[in-house]
């Protein structure tokens, strides 16, 4: 049985069970049943601060207090992160019925309490915050203050059941591109506060727009569901089935030199630009599956293709001649990213993994990065000026700065939500589509109808 077919079998079951939980709860409540135990899930927030004034509010100079181990229902605990916050989420028997919850807080060495050692929360009201004030003792170092927050600007630029953002990439001279699905792309030239909006009319092939790929300051590629788009920075250029394209939806495309790649939803197709040669993959022509969601290119010349469970390897050392080798890796792939040291980055519902061209090695992040915080599927990723990671989750607006210590080489994981300027919208899940930095260090996020721009303080 593939894997898209055991997560379809898998979501039927957890629906049907979650149905037939919400039937019991009316049916206990009721009373037309005795003996009907509901469980589910019950969620709060712990937060633990140095309490400066000692007055038991969180107050907006006062820093939060990370690595505070909480205890609660059933012998569970939840360890505060960079932001003095640890999620409570037991899985509770007779969950609703009003019964109270002890959270208790585990007091470091050095540091003293201001507030109650043990709060309690009733069952019937989840999602409270619970607050646990710390002072230190004498002779005790405040600890190192909690990094800034960035400061961030939201441009509205999707629009709630019209159409999505896709993508977002930033040339090298900082030109912003931003990818619509139904509206076409928007520009922002550099230093510019205008957007410019290029849709069918303009010469984009299609106004459905899957992602975006950057060869250049005046070389910009746009994938549609319509075909290809290369701007340069003057006049469009498109490719369609007509031109040898692949006759489906583009989800993806990669610039090699001369050559361009294109991953649609029927396969791979390969541009020569300076012959104007075609050669396109299929099952037919040796690619194990057709339908392709992104492509990538590595330093060692192989081109990686990712499916909806699969992730294929292209290796064509001497082409144009010769046969196309395919290697196959496990792994549900949603974009594909070059990083630090020539490495190769892919992430998706499994997770996040690498590849090093020098060791020729697959190496999967995905259980490290969650042993230091990372709750989140991940849709899109990029790298800083100083080549740490950043991650977009796939089911929130949320995103994730991996940090890795020089020294001890661990990593820590910073997370920034709604609370510190990423826009949110109440109507819906606003997940991250992608992520890119500018030439200024500073970074943009697409969510599903925002671009924001944030940046730190020097």
């Amino acid at each position: 049985m593939s894997r898209k077919v055991g997560l379809i079998i898998v979501s039927i079951v957890l629906v049907f069970c979650a149905v037939l939980g919400l039937i019991y709860l009316s049916i206990d409540q009721s009373g037309g049943i005795p003996g009907i135990v509901v469980d589910c899930t019950w969620s709060g927030t712990a937060t633990a601060w140095i309490d400066g004034n000692q007055n038991g509010r969180f107050d907006a100079d006062e820093q939060p207090l990370p690595g505070v181990v909480f205890h609660y229902y059933g012998g569970a605990s939840a360890t505060t992160d960079w932001k003095g916050e640890a999620q409570l989420g037991p899985f509770m028997v007779g969950c609703g019925d009003g019964s109270d919850v002890s959270i208790s807080a585990e007091i470091p060495e050095g540091y003293a309490l201001t507030t109650p050692a043990t709060v309690s929360g009733s069952t019937s009201k989840p999602g409270k915050t619970f607050a646990f004030g710390f002072i230190t003792k004498p002779g005790v170092p405040t600890p190192t203050a909690r990094p800034a927050e960035p400061t961030c600007t939201v441009h509205h630029l999707g629009r709630a059941n019209r159409y999505d953002l896709t993508d977002i990439a930033i040339s090298p001279n900082g030109t912003i591109w931003v990818a619509t699905f139904n509206a076409g792309v928007f520009m922002l030239a550099p230093n510019g506060s205008d957007w410019v909006h290029f849709t069918e009319s303009q010469g984009l092939v299609g106004n459905q727009v899957r992602s975006i790929t950057v060869d250049g300051d005046s070389s910009i590629w746009f994938a549609t569901s319509a075909g290809a788009s290369h701007f340069d920075g003057h006049a469009w250029t498109s490719y369609t089935a007509a031109d040898g394209l692949l006759p489906a939806d583009i989800s993806g495309i990669a610039v090699d030199s001369d050559l361009v790649w294109f991953a649609t939803y029927a396969g791979a197709s390969m541009l020569d630009t300076t012959t104007g040669t075609w050669r396109s993959f299929t099952k037919t022509e040796g690619l194990p599956d057709d339908f392709l969601n992104a492509v990538g290119l590595s330093k060692d010349g192989s081109v990686w293709f990712a499916g909806m469970d699969n992730l294929w390897r292209l290796r064509w050392p001497d082409r144009p001649a010769g046969t196309p080798s395919w290697s196959h890796y496990e792994g549900w792939v949603d974009n594909i990213k070059s990083g630090p040291n020539d490495t190769l980055w892919f992430v998706g519902f499994n997770g996040v993994q690498s590849y090093d061209p020098q060791t020729d090695s697959l190496q999967d992040h995905t259980q490290e990065l969650s042993k230091i915080g990372l709750k989140s599927a991940v849709h899109s990723i990029t790298f800083a000026p100083d080549d740490s990671m950043w991650l977009g989750s796939e089911t929130s607006n949320e995103i994730f700065h991996v940090l890795r210590d020089p020294n001890t080489q661990s990593m820590t994981v910073r997370s920034y939500d709604s609370r510190d300027g990423l826009p949110k919208e109440a109507t819906r899940d606003d997940n991250v589509e992608a992520l890119a930095f500018a030439p200024d260090g500073s970074f943009w996020i697409s969510t599903q109808e925002d671009a924001t721009h944030c940046s730190f303080p020097k």
